[in-house]
């Protein structure tokens, strides 16, 4: 600058310099923030509000395609009744035709677990349901490609048992069993036939440390975690407080056990790849609240435990992973209380993200993963209750569809019958539906102000805010 010239309303050079790097500064938060932003958009797991399809009692659901059409259907396992699953039959698009079969007549017993495979050869997949027992009685029902079941024969592995998981242990192209005894971290294997029919139990038992009778918690996996090619189990106990692994030898024995973790187990484990280094990790449901991990090291033995925190307080129900947001990781997923599904997404190196409720119907086992609608995105379903009331409640099957990357959720008009107009409102509303006509009639047998009908029926996938109309009581007719 020339002397003498004049400075007013210039700024001084350092004070410029300032400016733009106050700028830069502000444009690069900005950006960050703007960057935390997307990555936590992108990595929101989202689900609709639940559908809640009615289905008389129930204990466990599992989803496969028992028709041979392409779209997985649901089967109804219910252990008090005596005919087999009732099967609910996709239709494609998230809904579900008429129940197949029902419970008509009444047994005394309860289900543990159940598998699916083909045991028989006829490229339609069969059900494997174990009972509760100290017989640990598993019934075949062999399907007859319609989603129709016929009991074919009962086999005993001679154990309280947990779990069932259909496997083939010795290469020889036939489904094998396994279950487990938790108390005796005792597995128990019966080697496939062919035909449907499987040899007697073979007993491969750990060092017994802990109580063999009825009060026990277990959980069983089996995957190849050494990368030899051949199965091997992964299982816990929640009395001797152990996860171990026991490498398979190929011809359905199991060798020694190796510990993965000593802590008080739940009643899930799944074995899948968090890390994306073709070794199989574990994640394993605590007895309260967390979910456990454990990275595989690929020879069979893993690394240290780490814990994630799901639903305080609450015993979780069965642990189930799967790229929900389809960014190419593995997410998890429970249920705590019940009335909410619980998920974290995977970060890809092994850990996992914030925790993430979606509000459901009432769940009392699951979740099971599959795709529902076709959309590509795994989506959930659950033994359900329309309510948490038990003298208001009908049994059923929850499924709630993963719109995670999708603008805007699907309409999910949830069970209405029986609320009221106010809480009927509400459940719309979070439904991503919106209310229609209301029309009012008297009703001796629903209280006024409650919901006599409702159209569609719960259970219905519609687009975004679609219109949901009730028929509600004006109460009893003078």
């Amino acid at each position: 600058m020339a002397v003498g010239a004049s400075t007013r309303g210039a700024a001084p050079a350092w004070s410029s310099g300032v400016v733009r790097g106050l700028v830069i500064g502000v444009v690069l938060i900005l950006g960050v923030a703007v960057s935390v932003a997307a990555a936590a958009e992108a990595t929101a797991l989202r689900f609709s509000a639940p559908a809640f399809t009615q289905i008389g009692g129930l204990e466990e659901v599992v989803a496969a395609d028992f028709n041979g059409d392409g779209t997985p259907d649901i089967a109804n396992i219910d252990g008090i009744c005596d005919n087999g699953p009732a099967v609910l039959l996709g239709r494609g698009d998230g809904t579900f035709g008429r129940p197949v079969a029902s419970c008509r007549r009444l047994v005394f017993g309860a289900t543990e677990a159940t598998a699916v495979a083909d045991v028989n050869g006829d490229g339609r997949l069969d059900i494997m349901i174990l009972s509760f027992g100290s017989s640990g009685p598993i019934s075949i029902w062999i399907n007859d490609g319609a989603g129709r079941f016929h009991h074919e024969r009962e086999y005993r592995s001679g154990t309280w048992a947990d779990e069932v998981v259909a496997a083939d242990l010795n290469a020889d192209g036939i489904v094998d069993l396994v279950t487990e005894n938790a108390g005796r971290r005792e597995l128990v294997v019966l080697l496939g036939l062919g035909g449907g029919r499987f040899a007697g139990p073979d007993r491969f038992t750990g060092d017994i440390t802990g109580y063999a009778g009825v009060a026990t918690f277990g959980a069983l996996a089996i995957g190849d975690v050494n990368g030899d090619g051949k199965p091997d189990a992964v299982f816990s106990s929640d009395v001797t407080r152990l996860a171990v692994a026991r490498l398979g030898t190929g011809d359905g024995a199991f060798g020694p056990e190796h510990i993965v973790g000593h802590v008080r187990f739940g009643r899930s484990v799944v074995l899948a790849d968090f890390n994306h280094d073709s070794m199989i990790d574990v994640a394993a449901a605590l007895a309260k609240s967390n979910v456990a991990v454990f990275l595989g090291n690929g020879n069979g033995t893993f690394g240290a435990m780490a814990r994630y925190a799901m639903d305080p307080g609450e015993f979780l129900r069965d642990v189930a992973v799967a790229d929900f947001d389809g960014d190419g990781n593995t997410d998890m997923a429970t249920f705590g209380d019940g009335d909410h599904l619980l998920v974290r997404a995977g970060g890809g190196d092994g850990t996992f993200g914030a925790l993430q409720a979606h509000r459901t119907v009432h769940a009392y086992g699951g979740p099971v993963v599959a795709d529902f609608n076709g959309d590509g995105r795994p989506d959930i379903t659950y033994p359900a209750e329309s309510s948490a009331d038990p003298f208001r409640s009908r049994a059923g099957v929850g499924v709630s569809l993963n719109w995670s990357g999708r603008p805007a959720p699907p309409c999910v008009p949830g069970f209405l019958l029986r609320k009221s107009l106010r809480a009927a409102k509400r459940s719309i509303k979070r439904a991503s539906c919106r209310l229609g006509d209301v029309r009012h009639r008297s009703s001796r047998k629903v209280t006024k102000n409650r919901v006599i009908s409702q159209r569609p029926r719960s259970g219905a996938i519609l687009p975004n805010h679609a219109t949901v109309r009730l028929t509600v009581s004006r109460g009893r007719p003078r």
